[in-house]
């Protein structure tokens, strides 16, 4: 759910948007969302698709991809979502965060991933090289598609 705020005779009311609805797009349950406002003023949506269950990562049957959607019009409306990772059956890219660089205006995607059946309880962690350093980078902030995203990784499970 995003609020928006909308001026109306002079006062600011909120509106509700759905941006991610369970049960659509061939998803079961979307969750754990993060926002970034952009510095040409999008606003970019990440989330969690959870495809089979709502359970979190290592737990039963669970497939989760990180998908986003940007609005250009302050989240009155929303593009189709895309698909930014999609890490095989059974595999989990979960707990996005973004953060913008304002010097260069790249948006960084942080988020885990993870191979089936592994928690983070279970998980391991690893050693990386610096340029595997865990992190998804659009090259551009106009329009975010699977394109413009740029996969490093950053754990030992990626690499077995």
């Amino acid at each position: 759910m995003f609020l928006s705020a909308t001026a109306a005779f002079g006062a600011p009311s909120l509106t509700q948007t759905a941006v991610f609805v369970s049960g659509k797009d061939g998803y079961h349950t979307f969750r754990i969302p993060a926002i970034e406002a952009a510095p040409d003023g999008s606003l970019i949506v990440f989330a969690e698709a959870r495809k089979y269950t709502a359970e979190d990562p290592g737990f039963g049957r669970q497939d989760i991809d990180l998908v986003c959607k940007r609005s250009t019009d302050n989240g009155v409306t929303w593009s189709p979502m895309a698909i930014l990772e999609d890490p095989g059956e059974e595999w989990s890219a979960a707990n996005p965060a973004t953060i913008v660089d304002r010097t260069d205006g790249k948006l960084w995607v942080f988020y885990i991933r993870g191979r089936p059946k592994r928690s983070s309880e279970t998980s391991r962690p690893g050693t990386v090289h610096p340029r595997e350093s865990g992190v998804d980078r659009s090259r551009t902030l106009g329009q975010v598609t699977r394109e413009d995203i740029e996969r490093q990784t950053a754990t030992e499970d990626q690499q077995s």
